[in-house]
């Protein structure tokens, strides 16, 4: 992919600019399982590189379910247990003991 900006920036603000963005791609392309390579070259001839080749990505925290979520019934492709889900779904009846 290339990308390229034409502005009618100064070349001071065009710094300022290409070093933020840079930075905001970069942290944005780290989040993805790709490597990349970023090159911006403002029209005073400075450059700003930022690459990154690792493409594991590490795996987002595990998030607690509540009890609810977890009564559902399976949905399509999981599987069928539905004794199970019924002990855990069905009310109790506190009487009933």
């Amino acid at each position: 992919m290339e990308i390229t900006v034409v502005s009618s920036l100064t070349p001071a603000d065009e710094r300022r600019v290409a070093g933020t963005l840079t930075r905001v791609l970069a942290t944005m392309l780290d989040l993805l399982p790709v490597a990349y390579s970023i090159r911006i070259k403002t029209t005073s001839g400075k450059i700003f590189t930022r690459s990154h080749s690792r493409v594991d990505v590490p795996e987002p925290p595990a998030r607690h379910l509540p009890e609810r979520a977890a009564a559902m019934p399976p949905g399509p492709g999981q599987p069928q247990d539905r004794a199970v889900w019924m002990s855990r779904s069905t009310p109790r009846d506190p009487l009933s003991s």
